[in-house]
């Protein structure tokens, strides 16, 4: 974005397996320690929901990710 920031979608991916948090992404609060919290967990939890979808009850057995 013009700010240097990653652009993401709603579940602050960039691309496939990607994820930015925090100050890092060009959302409206970014910039924020509050945003940096919630961004993590957020994208943790649809994490958790992702491997369990798939059929894995530990995350840990997700394919590798990049979380930026």
């Amino acid at each position: 974005s013009q700010k240097g920031k990653v652009k993401v979608d709603q579940f602050l991916s960039a691309e496939k397996d990607i994820y930015i948090v925090g100050d890092n992404a060009d959302t409206a609060y970014s910039g924020m320690a509050q945003t940096a919290i919630y961004d993590g967990k957020f994208v943790a939890e649809n994490l958790i929901k992702m491997a369990r979808k798939k059929g894995c009850d530990d995350a840990m057995n997700l394919l590798v990710v990049y979380i930026l």
